[in-house]
């Protein structure tokens, strides 16, 4: 069986951020009612869970070709209930996404995450990436396997990003991560995941969301973007519907407005 905690920690998300709240916007821009607000805190806290998960996984080894980050473990590496503490000082470039991240992350964990009832927890600390602070605490925790012998995770999340602008988004999630293919083979591109759940928060321009998966989002390794799977998105001017396709790898997705109009659009990175 694959280590899936190294294998999950390189899952994808699908990236993206709005940076202004103008009028037009808000009457005519789908990303003015928060997914990509959305999309922007959900891609921060996964690159944090990533390294996270790489860091904690058994035979885990430093990267003897960086000095950023310095990890600190409260026990002997390898041993649980540990504390790991990722200092990133005044910044550094590192990670899957090569972000620019300065502060820390202190990460506990209650045991060897290939078992159930394991428990991750993710505590940013003065913890800024590309100039964008992150608030709050992630925890993840093993589920167990489905029937068919794939794991799942419980995803829990309060968090705020505060970008340079001085604009934030806040954000607390619910969600359920479930692996469907690929867990038994060595490959890494063949791992595909099924996410269910919902979100609440408030965006850049100070509108309050509520997000809900309403057809299950598929994330496949070998893919960046989300390939299949309907998102809804509710805010005090009404209901919008993203659906991200059938299962082919693109950043096509479909609208559906309000009043019942749909619109192609391209997911942006």
């Amino acid at each position: 069986m694959k280590n899936f905690i190294w294998k999950i920690a390189s899952l994808l998300a699908v990236v993206a951020f709005l940076n202004a709240c103008t009028p037009d916007q808000i009457t005519q821009d789908l990303s003015a009612d928060s997914p990509e607000d959305l999309a922007a805190v959900e891609n921060v806290l996964q690159d944090a869970d990533d390294m996270a998960a790489f860091k904690m996984a058994p035979g885990s080894t430093e990267d003897t070709n960086t000095t950023c980050p310095t990890a600190t473990w409260a026990n002997e590496q390898g041993t649980f209930p540990n504390t790991l503490t990722l200092d990133f000082g005044d910044g550094c470039v590192c990670g899957r996404t090569q972000r620019v991240k300065a502060g820390k992350l202190i990460i506990t964990q209650t045991d060897d995450f290939t078992k159930e009832g394991a428990v991750r927890t993710i505590t940013p600390e003065n913890f800024t990436v590309d100039g964008a602070t992150l608030e709050g605490v992630r925890t993840v925790t093993h589920l167990g396997f489905t029937e068919s012998g794939m794991p799942s995770y419980g995803v829990e999340v309060t968090a705020k990003l505060t970008f340079a602008s001085g604009k934030s988004v806040s954000w607390e999630a619910s969600r359920v991560r479930t692996w469907i293919e690929g867990y038994l083979t060595e490959e890494v591109e063949d791992d595909v995941f099924s996410i269910t759940g919902g979100s609440t928060g408030t965006n850049q321009c100070g509108t309050e969301f509520t997000s809900t998966i309403t057809e299950p989002l598929i994330a496949s390794r070998s893919c960046q973007w989300i390939t299949q799977g309907v998102r809804t998105l509710t805010t005090e001017r009404g209901t919008r519907t993203l659906d991200f396709g059938d299962g082919t790898c693109d950043n096509d997705a479909v609208i559906t407005l309000k009043n019942g109009e749909t619109k192609n659009i391209k997911l942006r990175r």
